[in-house]
């Protein structure tokens, strides 16, 4: 055979083993990659907003300020609390958010972490005032606010949201962790659990948002936001937590980071700041 020909196969049978071993240790695969533009602000959208972070998602700019940041609008797809609080329980829904980002450099995206997004089902009914209100939260047309903001790299073509390697070596205890917190939870005979990993750290703690749907709700197709359940998770790198304070209920569904700000704070939560 072929030496070259030797090479290769040998060099694609590495990749698989890796890729099995990755599954097998982390109990996940490494998630779907954006391929799209204007990746500084996809980052923003994939670490804000609950289901943004999709191969799918579409990104478009809408108005620059003065100090040029960017209004954006992000249109993505899912079948989470997001669809839930839209009256689509479980459906593939597409929904919209507008998001601001503070300023962007080669490497880096800023952004004031939990101020920066809006989430709505339709592009139409993000009103006026609730533009305003949104710029507002953001310093629009003001000197931005170097201690208010969160700093990422910005994912790459290709690249996954949370790299590969930080799950390689973290992912197994984390994971573990939130399904033993998951199995845990008493469920009837046909509701439906779903956990999303949203966030993580600085020093690697890692953020989950897990939502129940009571099955009545799926019968009858009339969702009710009192009719299901959603909390924050919390865990830290080494798959440990704090008893007292790593879970939160939701009660505000459409604009949870309200109170996942006073949960990050009771958590010691640190965002990838570039002043500390």
């Amino acid at each position: 055979m072929n030496k070259r020909i030797v090479i290769v196969l040998c060099c694609i049978l590495t990749c698989l083993l890796f890729s099995c071993n990755f599954v097998t240790k982390c109990g996940i695969e490494p998630p779907a990659a954006y391929n799209g533009d204007n990746m500084d602000l996809y980052t923003v959208a994939a670490f804000s907003i609950l289901g943004a972070d999709s191969p799918s998602t579409k990104i478009r700019i809408i108005e620059k300020d003065q100090y040029n940041r960017v209004l954006f609008e992000v249109r993505f797809w899912e079948e989470g609390i997001h669809s839930f609080y839209f009256q689509k329980p479980l459906e593939h829904t597409q929904l919209y958010a507008y998001a601001v980002s503070q300023k962007s450099d080669i490497d880096h995206v800023y952004y004031y972490e939990d101020e920066c997004w809006a989430v709505f089902e339709k592009a139409e009914d993000f009103t006026e005032a609730e533009v305003i209100a949104l710029k507002e939260r953001n310093d629009w047309d003001k000197p931005i606010e170097e201690s208010r903001l969160s700093s990422r790299s910005i994912i790459r073509r290709g690249q996954a949201k949370i790299d590969s390697d930080w799950l390689y070596e973290n992912g197994a205890a984390v994971l573990n962790t939130k399904n033993s917190i998951t199995s845990g939870i008493i469920l009837n005979e046909g509701d439906y659990l779903h956990s999303s990993w949203l966030d993580l750290d600085v020093n690697g703690k890692s953020l989950f948002i897990i939502w129940i749907v009571y099955k009545d709700v799926i019968a009858d197709n009339q969702p009710n936001e009192h009719r299901c359940t959603a909390f924050f998770v919390m865990i830290n790198k080494d798959g440990s937590y704090d008893m007292t304070t790593y879970k939160a209920e939701i009660n505000h569904l459409r604009q949870y980071w309200i109170e996942l700000k006073d949960f990050k704070a009771i958590n010691h939560w640190r965002g990838v700041k570039i002043n500390y």
